[in-house]
C-alpha cells in the first residue's frame, strides 16, 4: 500500500511540473501569439514565442517568416502587406499587420528550430465584435 501511495505521488508530481501550450499547437510546436489590439483599421500588432511543447522552452527560430492570407467564401484569395519582424530575446515583436477585410485570416508561419523546419497556418479571426477577435476561427 506504502509503493502505491508513493508512485501516485510522483505521478501527480510530475504531472504538476508538465508544461502546456497556451497558445496554438501544431506538431508540438507551440505558437503563443499575444496581439495588442486585433482590428482592421490600425496596425494589429503581436508578439510570438514559439517553444517546444515537451519542454516549454522558448526557442531561437533562423529564417522566421510571417504572412497574412485570406481565403474568402468565394474562393478569392490575397494577402496583406509585408509584416516586420523584430526579434527581442526570442519573442518575436510583429508589426505592419494590417487585416484589410473582416472575416478569416490566416497567419502563415514558417521557420527552423535546430533541426525541425515548420510551416504553419494559425488561423485568426478578425470581427467588428472584439470580444470574438483573436486566434482561433470566427463563429
Amino acid at each position: 500500500m506504502k509503493k502505491i501511495l508513493i508512485i501516485l505521488m510522483l505521478c501527480f508530481s510530475a504531472n504538476s511540473y508538465a508544461k502546456k501550450c497556451e497558445g496554438y499547437l501544431v506538431d508540438q510546436i507551440c505558437f503563443d501569439i499575444k496581439f495588442e489590439k486585433l482590428n482592421r483599421k490600425e496596425d494589429s500588432k503581436f508578439s510570438l514565442k514559439i517553444s517546444e511543447n515537451d519542454s516549454g522552452k522558448v526557442q531561437a527560430v533562423d529564417d522566421l517568416k510571417v504572412k497574412l492570407w485570406m481565403v474568402m467564401k468565394n474562393g478569392h484569395e490575397h494577402g496583406s502587406d509585408p509584416v516586420k519582424i523584430e526579434n527581442k530575446n526570442q519573442v518575436y515583436q510583429v508589426s505592419n499587420v494590417w487585416f484589410l477585410m473582416l472575416g478569416q485570416w490566416q497567419l502563415k508561419i514558417s521557420g527552423k528550430m535546430g533541426k525541425k523546419s515548420f510551416d504553419v497556418s494559425v488561423p485568426v479571426c478578425v470581427s467588428k465584435n472584439p470580444e470574438i477577435n483573436g486566434v482561433g476561427e470566427c463563429k
